[in-house]
């Protein structure tokens, strides 16, 4: 009986240390699908303004390239000409 305290007791001590890391990239996880779907709602906006009808293949090849686009690093034109 002691003996299997004892091994329940080291467990649940060892799952103490191990889920803080666990939860930090459970968070990371989350925040990075989060910003993933942020960036999405905010290029299908786009092209909604621009007049694209959702659901068509021109709506989606429009969120793919605003998604591109948005992903790349960007300068502005004015650093661009001092280069």
């Amino acid at each position: 009986m002691l003996v299997r305290l004892a091994s329940i007791i080291s467990v649940v001590s060892l799952m103490a240390c191990v889920a803080p890391a666990e939860q930090a990239r459970q968070q990371t996880a989350v925040a990075s699908a989060h910003e993933a779907r942020s960036i999405q709602f905010a290029a299908q906006n786009k092209c909604m303004i621009q007049g694209y009808q959702e659901g068509t293949d021109a709506f989606a090849q429009c969120v793919r390239t605003t998604m591109e686009q948005q992903s790349r690093p960007h300068r502005c034109t004015y650093c661009r000409s001092l280069d």
